[in-house]
């Protein structure tokens, strides 16, 4: 699973936000909020990886990240873009 390539990951400001360009901009009509884990989940899956990758990269990242977080936050977000259309399965 991969970020759509129509969606492109600004930073605002302090917040990260994930906004549509050409075709998708008229489909999708909003954006998308991220905290700093979110942005780097986003990150990690618009290089190509996968869930398991992610979590193992957010733990290594992040210190005193255990397994069951990890996965809770990867899941979280891969949901949420799922379900916004914002995923290539």
């Amino acid at each position: 699973m991969k970020i759509k390539d129509t969606f492109i990951l600004s930073q605002v400001d302090d917040s990260l936000i994930a906004v549509p360009v050409d075709a998708a901009a008229e489909s999708y009509h909003g954006i998308v909020r991220l905290n700093e884990t979110g942005g780097f989940i986003w990150k990690a899956l618009a290089d190509g990886l996968e869930p398991k990758q992610i979590e193992a990269k957010l733990m290594s990242e992040y210190s005193g990240v255990d397994v069951e977080t990890a996965g809770k936050a990867v899941a979280a977000v891969v949901n949420q873009l799922r379900s916004e259309g914002i995923l290539e399965e």
